[in-house]
């Protein structure tokens, strides 16, 4: 099982000096963590910075000494982003709860929420999401990218957040641009900034995609003066891809894999030989401090939780192909295709 191995993040006193403005957990090694021991420090009382990661036998053992009735009148809150893989887990699991008897329900993040706002303004929908998930609001998500993309706010919200397991291995973080392009490379971009309108176009401000592509990626490859790198919505750079193609025009886009956009236009990802995007990710599920010993049962689920990238695929297509307010019939049909793996993660 993917979800069995265990990290942890070292406490922020001791964090090496980066060699790069990038944040990442792999220079910081590997070491197994296990449940802490029912006397002595509190987690509240550790430094910031250290990440729980929760075993198989570990859960297991939490639900033979928890139980696994759920608490009376108690919702699953699951936190949902813009995103295509969360929003196509996150709907998946709000099903999958209501129908093992637990109350659950989705919550679009609110980013102006304490921790969503940064210095410069912007809004940050991640660093909402997280300040919301260390606070209790919101029970879990499924959309955590690691060991690059979100180690910023796993260092500031460690303490009070659990990483129950990997479910998606291989996503990477891409520039994009329509087939039709001439583009093969960032390093083709130098000069090209007035037929490209001198723009690169992003995603959600405050994202972990906008800050590597604008901190590491503009810089390493000289980019910085030619071109800016707009903030918006996933919405708002797919209705500007989308109307790339339909008319021919040449357009950059940041973008990931894995994505339904590629399996609906003919795309290239631009090569990167700086390896300025980083490394291929993890995403993993998050949950809130003392969610494992709340819901015993359904954290059992969630480590087993996993999906290749055409059992996900599917699964997007299914959701947005549903009509308005059909989302769950679309669900429903996807777990009776897919009943013996969806068994396989509840023990069956």
């Amino acid at each position: 099982m993917r979800g069995a191995s265990s990290w942890r993040l070292p406490a922020t006193s001791s964090l090496p000096t980066p060699v790069s403005s990038r944040l990442t957990l792999a220079s910081w090694g590997w070491a197994i963590r296990r449940p802490p021991p029912m006397s002595g420090p509190t987690m509240r009382d550790r430094p910031r910075g250290r990440v729980r990661r929760w075993s198989a036998a570990w859960v297991v053992l939490a639900l033979v000494l928890g139980g696994c009735a759920p608490p009376e009148d108690e919702a699953i809150t699951i936190g949902v982003l813009p995103w295509a893989e969360v929003r196509a887990t996150a709907e998946l699991w709000a099903f999958l709860l209501q129908a093992e008897g637990f109350e659950a329900e989705l919550r679009q993040i609110d980013t102006t929420s304490p921790g969503g706002i940064v210095r410069t303004g912007e809004v940050t929908v991640v660093a909402g999401l997280y300040a919301q998930l260390a606070d209790g609001e919101i029970d879990l998500w499924t959309g955590a990218w690691l060991p690059q993309t979100h180690a910023p706010q796993l260092v500031e919200h460690g303490r009070d957040v659990e990483v129950l397991g990997t479910w998606y291995e291989g996503a990477r973080l891409t520039w994009a641009v329509p087939a039709s392009s001439d583009l093969t490379s960032i390093a083709d971009l130098a000069g090209r900034g007035e037929e490209l309108g001198g723009e690169i176009v992003g995603v959600e401000p405050g994202s972990g995609h906008v800050r590597i592509s604008r901190d590491e990626v503009l810089p390493a490859y000289g980019l910085e003066d030619e071109y800016t790198l707009s903030t918006g919505s996933t919405g708002a750079m797919l209705a500007a891809l989308d109307r790339a193609v339909a008319l021919d025009r040449p357009l950059v886009v940041t973008l990931w894999e894995p994505h339904p956009a590629y399996g609906r236009y003919d795309l290239r990802n631009l090569e990167d030989p700086l390896g300025a995007l980083g490394e291929e990710e993890r995403i993993e599920v998050v949950v809130r401090d003392g969610f494992v010993a709340d819901h015993p049962e359904i954290a059992t689920w969630l480590a087993a939780f996993e999906l290749e990238e055409a059992e996900l695929a599917s699964l997007q297509v299914a959701l947005e192909d549903a009509a308005p307010g059909e989302e769950r019939g679309a669900v429903a049909d996807w777990v009776a295709e897919h009943r013996g793996l969806v068994d396989g993660w509840l023990g069956r």
